[in-house]
Protein backbone atom coordinates (compact mmCIF):
# COMPACT_ATOMS: atom_id res chain seq x y z
CA UNK A 1 0.00 0.00 0.00
CA UNK A 2 1.34 3.51 -0.81
CA UNK A 3 0.74 4.69 2.75
CA UNK A 4 3.12 1.99 4.07
CA UNK A 5 6.11 3.16 1.97
CA UNK A 6 7.39 5.68 4.57
CA UNK A 7 7.31 2.91 7.19
CA UNK A 8 9.47 0.52 5.15
CA UNK A 9 13.23 0.09 5.14
CA UNK A 10 15.20 -2.49 3.16
CA UNK A 11 18.78 -3.66 3.50
CA UNK A 12 20.73 -5.75 0.99
CA UNK A 13 23.35 -8.26 2.11
CA UNK A 14 25.66 -9.29 -0.73
CA UNK A 15 27.34 -12.75 -0.86
CA UNK A 16 30.55 -11.16 0.47
CA UNK A 17 28.66 -9.99 3.56
CA UNK A 18 28.62 -6.33 2.53
CA UNK A 19 25.41 -4.60 3.65
CA UNK A 20 23.77 -1.53 2.12
CA UNK A 21 20.37 0.15 2.16
CA UNK A 22 17.97 -0.41 -0.75
CA UNK A 23 15.33 2.12 -1.75
CA UNK A 24 11.71 0.94 -1.45
CA UNK A 25 9.31 1.87 -4.23
CA UNK A 26 5.91 0.82 -5.52
CA UNK A 27 5.53 -1.15 -8.76
CA UNK A 28 2.67 -0.39 -11.21
CA UNK A 29 0.72 -3.38 -9.85
CA UNK A 30 0.92 -2.02 -6.29
CA UNK A 31 3.58 -4.47 -5.11
CA UNK A 32 6.82 -3.50 -3.36
CA UNK A 33 9.63 -2.68 -5.78
CA UNK A 34 13.30 -3.02 -4.81
CA UNK A 35 16.26 -2.43 -7.09
CA UNK A 36 20.01 -3.11 -6.89
CA UNK A 37 22.89 -3.89 -9.21
CA UNK A 38 24.65 -7.24 -8.58
CA UNK A 39 28.43 -7.02 -8.39
CA UNK A 40 29.14 -10.68 -7.65
CA UNK A 41 27.46 -14.07 -8.16
CA UNK A 42 25.80 -15.88 -5.27
CA UNK A 43 22.90 -15.57 -2.84
CA UNK A 44 21.80 -12.00 -2.13
CA UNK A 45 19.53 -11.38 0.85
CA UNK A 46 17.14 -8.43 1.17
CA UNK A 47 15.67 -7.76 4.61
CA UNK A 48 12.53 -5.63 4.57
CA UNK A 49 11.22 -4.08 7.79
CA UNK A 50 8.02 -2.18 8.53
CA UNK A 51 8.23 0.08 11.58
CA UNK A 52 11.44 -1.70 12.54
CA UNK A 53 9.96 -5.22 12.38
CA UNK A 54 10.64 -7.77 9.58
CA UNK A 55 7.72 -8.20 7.17
CA UNK A 56 6.36 -11.66 6.35
CA UNK A 57 8.77 -13.64 4.17
CA UNK A 58 11.77 -11.44 5.00
CA UNK A 59 14.66 -11.84 4.33
CA UNK A 60 14.05 -12.48 0.60
CA UNK A 61 16.72 -14.53 -1.17
CA UNK A 62 17.85 -13.77 -4.73
CA UNK A 63 20.35 -16.00 -6.53
CA UNK A 64 22.60 -14.14 -8.98
CA UNK A 65 24.52 -16.18 -11.55
CA UNK A 66 27.65 -15.43 -13.53
CA UNK A 67 26.78 -13.95 -16.94
CA UNK A 68 27.02 -16.43 -19.79
CA UNK A 69 30.21 -15.87 -21.75
CA UNK A 70 29.53 -14.98 -25.32
CA UNK A 71 30.78 -17.56 -27.79
CA UNK A 72 34.23 -16.71 -29.14
CA UNK A 73 33.33 -18.33 -32.47
CA UNK A 74 32.29 -16.09 -35.36
CA UNK A 75 28.54 -16.02 -35.98
CA UNK A 76 26.33 -14.80 -38.81
CA UNK A 77 25.47 -11.11 -38.58
CA UNK A 78 28.11 -10.20 -36.00
CA UNK A 79 31.39 -8.45 -36.95
CA UNK A 80 34.29 -10.90 -37.10
CA UNK A 81 37.76 -9.59 -36.20
CA UNK A 82 40.64 -11.80 -37.29
CA UNK A 83 44.20 -11.28 -36.04
CA UNK A 84 46.96 -13.06 -37.94
CA UNK A 85 50.57 -13.36 -36.82
CA UNK A 86 52.39 -14.16 -40.08
CA UNK A 87 56.12 -14.98 -40.14
CA UNK A 88 56.92 -13.37 -43.49
CA UNK A 89 54.99 -10.15 -42.79
CA UNK A 90 56.75 -7.32 -40.97
CA UNK A 91 54.34 -4.67 -39.72
CA UNK A 92 53.90 -1.76 -40.09
CA UNK A 93 56.53 -1.68 -42.89
CA UNK A 94 54.72 -4.26 -45.07
CA UNK A 95 51.21 -2.87 -44.62
CA UNK A 96 51.09 -1.06 -48.00
CA UNK A 97 52.33 -4.23 -49.75
CA UNK A 98 49.44 -6.38 -48.49
CA UNK A 99 46.10 -7.18 -50.06
CA UNK A 100 43.44 -9.53 -48.68
CA UNK A 101 40.46 -11.19 -50.31
CA UNK A 102 37.57 -12.97 -48.59
CA UNK A 103 35.84 -15.95 -50.19
CA UNK A 104 32.46 -16.69 -48.61
CA UNK A 105 30.99 -20.25 -48.52
CA UNK A 106 28.79 -19.42 -51.52
CA UNK A 107 31.92 -18.65 -53.55
CA UNK A 108 31.42 -14.88 -53.49
CA UNK A 109 34.75 -13.04 -53.38
CA UNK A 110 35.40 -9.53 -52.08
CA UNK A 111 38.39 -7.46 -50.99
CA UNK A 112 38.84 -6.74 -47.27
CA UNK A 113 41.02 -4.12 -45.62
CA UNK A 114 44.29 -4.82 -43.81
CA UNK A 115 45.30 -2.92 -40.66
CA UNK A 116 47.77 -3.43 -37.84
CA UNK A 117 46.46 -4.51 -34.44
CA UNK A 118 47.87 -2.98 -31.22
CA UNK A 119 49.94 -6.16 -30.66
CA UNK A 120 51.59 -5.79 -34.08
CA UNK A 121 49.65 -8.58 -35.81
CA UNK A 122 47.67 -8.25 -39.04
CA UNK A 123 44.02 -7.32 -38.36
CA UNK A 124 41.23 -8.07 -40.84
CA UNK A 125 37.51 -7.50 -40.21
CA UNK A 126 34.37 -8.61 -42.01
CA UNK A 127 30.73 -9.42 -41.21
CA UNK A 128 29.65 -13.02 -41.97
CA UNK A 129 26.40 -13.34 -43.94
CA UNK A 130 26.25 -17.14 -44.16
CA UNK A 131 27.24 -20.23 -42.20
CA UNK A 132 30.28 -22.27 -43.24
CA UNK A 133 33.95 -22.06 -44.17
CA UNK A 134 35.28 -18.64 -45.12
CA UNK A 135 38.70 -18.28 -46.74
CA UNK A 136 40.98 -15.27 -46.25
CA UNK A 137 43.68 -15.04 -48.88
CA UNK A 138 46.46 -12.63 -47.97
CA UNK A 139 49.08 -11.60 -50.50
CA UNK A 140 52.28 -9.59 -50.12
CA UNK A 141 53.54 -8.07 -53.37
CA UNK A 142 50.92 -10.25 -55.15
CA UNK A 143 52.29 -13.49 -53.67
CA UNK A 144 50.45 -15.52 -51.00
CA UNK A 145 51.95 -15.10 -47.53
CA UNK A 146 52.85 -18.12 -45.42
CA UNK A 147 49.71 -20.03 -44.33
CA UNK A 148 47.38 -18.33 -46.82
CA UNK A 149 44.49 -18.93 -47.40
CA UNK A 150 43.37 -18.84 -43.75
CA UNK A 151 40.18 -20.75 -42.86
CA UNK A 152 37.49 -19.27 -40.62
CA UNK A 153 34.43 -21.32 -39.65
CA UNK A 154 31.26 -19.29 -39.05
CA UNK A 155 28.31 -20.64 -37.06
CA UNK A 156 24.64 -19.71 -36.92
CA UNK A 157 23.89 -17.08 -34.29
CA UNK A 158 22.10 -18.58 -31.27
CA UNK A 159 19.44 -16.50 -29.55
CA UNK A 160 19.84 -16.40 -25.76
CA UNK A 161 17.19 -18.26 -23.76
CA UNK A 162 14.80 -15.77 -22.25
CA UNK A 163 13.88 -16.45 -18.63
CA UNK A 164 11.45 -14.45 -16.50
CA UNK A 165 13.32 -12.04 -14.23
CA UNK A 166 12.29 -9.94 -11.25
CA UNK A 167 10.99 -6.51 -12.26
CA UNK A 168 10.43 -7.33 -15.93
CA UNK A 169 7.06 -8.16 -17.46
CA UNK A 170 6.55 -11.89 -18.07
CA UNK A 171 4.30 -12.95 -20.97
CA UNK A 172 3.10 -16.57 -21.12
CA UNK A 173 0.90 -18.29 -23.72
CA UNK A 174 -1.04 -21.51 -23.14
CA UNK A 175 -2.59 -23.68 -25.85
CA UNK A 176 -5.30 -25.51 -23.87
CA UNK A 177 -7.33 -28.15 -25.78
CA UNK A 178 -10.64 -27.62 -23.91
CA UNK A 179 -10.62 -23.84 -24.33
CA UNK A 180 -11.99 -22.38 -27.54
CA UNK A 181 -10.73 -18.85 -28.09
CA UNK A 182 -11.83 -16.14 -28.52
CA UNK A 183 -15.36 -17.46 -27.73
CA UNK A 184 -14.46 -18.74 -24.23
CA UNK A 185 -12.56 -15.62 -23.15
CA UNK A 186 -15.54 -14.16 -21.23
CA UNK A 187 -15.80 -17.36 -19.17
CA UNK A 188 -12.17 -17.41 -18.02
CA UNK A 189 -10.59 -16.19 -14.78
CA UNK A 190 -6.93 -16.54 -13.81
CA UNK A 191 -5.17 -16.20 -10.46
CA UNK A 192 -1.45 -15.91 -9.79
CA UNK A 193 0.10 -17.25 -6.59
CA UNK A 194 3.52 -15.72 -5.90
CA UNK A 195 6.29 -17.60 -4.02
CA UNK A 196 5.35 -15.82 -0.77
CA UNK A 197 1.75 -17.08 -1.11
CA UNK A 198 0.27 -13.76 -2.21
CA UNK A 199 -2.69 -14.40 -4.57
CA UNK A 200 -3.90 -11.93 -7.17
CA UNK A 201 -6.08 -11.97 -10.27
CA UNK A 202 -4.48 -11.51 -13.69
CA UNK A 203 -6.34 -10.67 -16.90
CA UNK A 204 -6.98 -13.30 -19.56
CA UNK A 205 -6.38 -12.25 -23.16
CA UNK A 206 -6.43 -13.88 -26.56
CA UNK A 207 -3.11 -13.90 -28.43
CA UNK A 208 -2.93 -13.44 -32.23
CA UNK A 209 -2.72 -17.23 -32.71
CA UNK A 210 -5.85 -17.77 -30.53
CA UNK A 211 -3.99 -19.16 -27.51
CA UNK A 212 -4.53 -17.95 -23.94
CA UNK A 213 -2.21 -15.01 -23.16
CA UNK A 214 -1.40 -14.08 -19.57
CA UNK A 215 1.04 -11.52 -18.23
CA UNK A 216 2.40 -10.44 -14.85
CA UNK A 217 5.49 -8.78 -13.41
CA UNK A 218 7.58 -10.96 -11.04
CA UNK A 219 8.50 -9.12 -7.84
CA UNK A 220 10.43 -11.98 -6.24
CA UNK A 221 12.37 -15.04 -7.37
CA UNK A 222 10.87 -18.51 -7.04
CA UNK A 223 7.96 -20.67 -8.22
CA UNK A 224 4.87 -18.85 -9.47
CA UNK A 225 1.60 -20.78 -9.91
CA UNK A 226 -1.19 -19.77 -12.28
CA UNK A 227 -4.64 -21.24 -11.67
Amino acid sequence: MPEDLPKLKAELTRPSGKKEPVKCGMAPDGSLELEFTPEEPGVHSIEVKKNGKPVKGSPFKIVVEEPDSASSKPTVGSPCDVNLDIDDVNLPDDLDKLKAELTRPSGKKEPVGCTMAPDGSLAISFTPEEVGKHLLEVKKNRRPVKGSPFEIMVEEAVSPVSKPTVGNKCDVDFDIPDINLPDDLKHLNAKLTRPTGKVEEIPCKCSPDDTLALEFTPTEPGKHVID
